[in-house]
């Protein structure tokens, strides 16, 4: 987890490509997924946005790149921080992970689709 007290990208690996320290890859690419409200009964993105978060692995990477009352658009990095497994690992984790979100009644009534 990176201080905020550090400033910003203090401690950071986020956007500086490909790196390696011996045991882990550092992958600076991400997933954007936007989930979109599909039936007004359902709570507002910024409600919405909580629970996304709450829903995936604290230890992964998820930045909410922008949130609306219809939309909220979330930014699933890739990156794996050196010396740990904090990170999503790929592609088909954060794919398999979004399709869970989306079969979890919190997420009653929102769609999502990479963007």
């Amino acid at each position: 987890m990176v201080d905020p007290a550090a400033g910003p990208d203090q401690g950071s690996d986020l956007g500086r490509g490909l790196e390696s320290d011996g045991e882990f890859a550092v992958d600076a690419g991400a997933l954007d997924v936007l989930f979109v409200r599909q039936e007004s009964w359902a709570p507002a993105g910024e409600t919405t946005v909580v629970r996304l978060l709450g829903l995936l692995p604290m230890d992964w990477i998820c930045v909410p790149d922008d949130v609306g009352t219809d939309q909220v658009r979330l930014r699933i990095e890739y990156a794996m921080k050196p010396g740990t497994d904090h990170g999503c690992g790929g592609t088909g984790a954060a794919r398999d992970a979004v399709a869970e979100l989306l079969a979890d009644g919190a997420l009653r009534g929102w769609s999502a689709g990479e963007v």
